[in-house]
């Protein structure tokens, strides 16, 4: 049996929690060199512009005081990038986990 391309099956949110726990497990360690977090970087930005899609057309999103507000955080946190060092690229990438996640809860059905 297919899935709808737009569905989130429980193989997707696997693969979308190893991505927010290397996200999790890359601050308060020994710095990853910069261009792993760069591409663990771009991971979480695509998955997170997937699941705002998502969790903003759910019905009933503008009217979810909290769905507004972990994906107006999340849009900030895109926005704001890797900042200028190694230091403030990991901080980054920890947001954006923490980001992903709550959007990953806001999306279940």
């Amino acid at each position: 049996m297919r899935t709808a391309p737009d569905e989130l099956t429980e193989v997707n949110r696997h693969v979308i929690m190893k991505v927010v726990r290397a996200g999790q497990r890359m601050y308060g360690r020994p710095p990853e060199p910069y261009p792993v977090v760069q591409e663990l970087h771009q991971t979480l930005v695509s998955h997170i512009q997937q699941m705002l899609g998502r969790v903003e057309a759910r019905t009933g999103h503008a009217d979810d005081a909290l769905s507004v507000q972990v994906c107006a955080n999340a849009r900030a946190h895109l926005a704001a990038g890797l900042g200028d060092g190694l230091i403030s690229a990991l901080a980054a990438v920890n947001r954006l986990a923490a980001d992903l996640q709550d959007l990953l809860r806001l999306a279940a059905p």
